[in-house]
């Protein structure tokens, strides 16, 4: 077998990696991905409650990361909706 067969394809680990199920049992800080997908949400969204200061985060290196506490507290409280400004409801 040559490198180039053995060498895997970046987008099929991409993929791989999206679809992947996550075991919580055993995770203590999550990326972003996996926290939106633990959550059930969009990465957006958890983009969104992170500047908002809804999600903690900690940062390695480059990464940021979520604690599972941080999730696990965020699931766990209720939230009211918020009234849009400007559509007269």
């Amino acid at each position: 077998m040559s490198e180039q067969e053995n060498a895997s394809d970046p987008q099929e680990d991409s993929r791989m990696y999206r679809n992947q199920e996550i075991d919580v049992s055993n995770a203590l800080l999550f990326g972003k991905r996996q926290a939106a997908q633990a959550l059930g949400i969009s990465l957006r969204m958890v983009d969104y409650l992170i500047a908002r200061g809804e999600l903690k985060t900690r940062k390695v290196g480059r990464r940021v990361l979520l604690p599972y506490e941080s999730l696990k507290q965020f699931a766990a409280t209720d939230r009211k909706e918020r009234k849009r400004k400007g559509y007269g409801r």
